[in-house]
């Protein structure tokens, strides 16, 4: 994983998080967004006692000149959720990484 100085990782709402990372193509941000998955998916915490496993689902997006916060907010949570839908505990990217990876 690598995170840079000018990368922001913020709690967005109750249980959601943004992290926007400077500088970093999609392909890129899917790699390091899959390395975090894997790694809270094998870390394990124990509370009185019990063992925690805790998973967490992944929604991408890129930022477009043209567009505002909130609209790249409501894609990111697009993918979010299209991740939930497909078992949780994964990632997904936008189509749009796999046309950017073509150019």
């Amino acid at each position: 994983m690598r995170f840079v100085k000018h990368d922001i990782i913020c709690r967005w709402s109750g249980e959601e998080f943004v992290v926007c990372l400077n500088k970093c193509n999609l392909a890129d941000a899917e790699r390091i967004a899959e390395q975090i998955r894997v790694t809270v998916a094998n870390s394990v915490s124990t509370y009185e006692l019990n063992h925690l496993s805790v998973t967490i689902s992944v929604g991408l997006a890129s930022y477009r000149h043209t567009e505002t916060l909130a609209e790249l907010l409501a894609r990111a949570d697009s993918a979010l959720y299209r991740a939930k839908d497909q078992g949780r505990n994964t990632v997904v990217a936008p189509t749009e990484w796999l046309i950017e990876s073509l150019q």
